[in-house]
């Protein structure tokens, strides 16, 4: 009976010790200023063997090159419209970048920065995914944005570029998209606040599963050896954890607006969310049905996209320009 009592007195005690533990879970250790760039970003990637940071400045419009550990500027890449997402291909040496003005995926050469090829898709190409084990890149694009009432989830075979398969979305604001196991594919239905799950071999949607209440679901990340799927949504705030073999939520906890990046990382069992209210949340996983917050960090105004790079222990978040503060990425050491 102690020994049962005293477990739960941890269990309610361990969100507050944790959480009183951020400050060394997630630490601001450097900030890289970006003089004279304005405006929102959008998503970020990393070289990790060039030591390149490219970030996506949306309303410059131009993808920043950074020095990966100094922050000082390498190039800018200005021949895209509207970027949004970014993949760097270290084999080929090829940067990918959603062109939501062009409707475009654009392929840059990354020693040149030369454009090689654009890929036509639908206006608003924004959002991604790849799939490093089959060379695939999951770009979902049109919508509201291109007047229809459908989306598509296009394929890219990044060996073969030419290679693109069109999946339909019956929903005009889709989100961010995740490969699960058992070739389904998972996508945040934004414009219908659901989760929808799709048969990857024939586009078909097999369900759609409910936010629980909330709705604005923006990012996603996915356990598979857990079979657990995180959503964070916007109204209200939170993230969600569901079991992707029931469908049902099992775990919900506060978050903060305006997330646009999420990132498990499975090592350490930690789930990193940037919020564009001006903080970062992490969250540790306890158990595939038990979760808590870990570390909560002040960030910036609208830094609400990031990338974490596991072997380095560097999450790499933008904040955009502030009064006479310069735009800047913001790197926080996890362990």
């Amino acid at each position: 009976m102690k020994e049962r009592l005293m477990g739960l007195i941890l269990t309610g005690l361990w969100p507050a010790l944790a959480f009183g533990a951020g400050n060394n879970l997630l630490r601001l250790v450097q900030r890289f200023p970006m003089p004279g760039v304005h405006g929102k970003f959008d998503h970020l990637a990393v070289d990790l063997a060039g030591h390149r940071l490219f970030v996506a400045a949306e309303d410059q419009p131009a993808i920043e090159v950074l020095d990966l550990q100094t922050g000082n500027r390498l190039a800018e890449i200005r021949a895209v419209g509207k970027p949004h997402a970014i993949f760097f291909m270290p084999r080929r040496d090829w940067l990918f970048v959603t062109d939501g003005r062009a409707g475009e995926c654009k392929i840059f050469d990354g020693r040149t920065y030369r454009l090689i090829k654009a890929i036509k898709l639908q206006v608003d190409s924004d959002s991604g995914y790849y799939d490093a084990a089959s060379h695939r890149l999951f770009v979902v694009n049109g919508g509201s944005d291109a007047g229809k009432p459908y989306s598509f989830i296009s394929i890219i075979n990044t060996e073969a570029s030419a290679d693109v398969k069109n999946i339909e979305v019956p929903d005009n604001g889709p989100e961010a998209v995740r490969l699960g196991g058992s070739g389904r594919l998972y996508v945040n239905l934004n414009g219908d606040n659901q989760v929808g799950v799709l048969d990857l071999a024939s586009g078909r949607l097999l369900a759609q599963w409910g936010l629980g209440g909330a709705k604005d679901n923006v990012p996603m990340d996915i356990d598979r050896a857990d079979h657990r799927l995180f959503v964070v949504t916007r109204k209200p705030p939170k993230l969600l954890v569901y079991d992707t073999r029931t469908g049902k939520i099992v775990a919900s906890l506060a978050s903060d607006r305006e997330a646009d990046d999420m990132i498990y990382d499975a090592e350490d069992k930690l789930i990193l969310v940037s919020c564009g209210q001006g903080f970062v949340y992490a969250y540790r996983q306890l158990g595939p049905n038990q979760y808590a917050l870990a570390a909560k960090v002040p960030s910036g105004p609208a830094a609400k996209t990031s990338v974490f790079v596991p072997s380095l222990h560097r999450l790499y978040v933008a904040a955009a320009a502030r009064g006479s503060e310069p735009a800047r990425i913001l790197v926080y050491r996890v362990q």
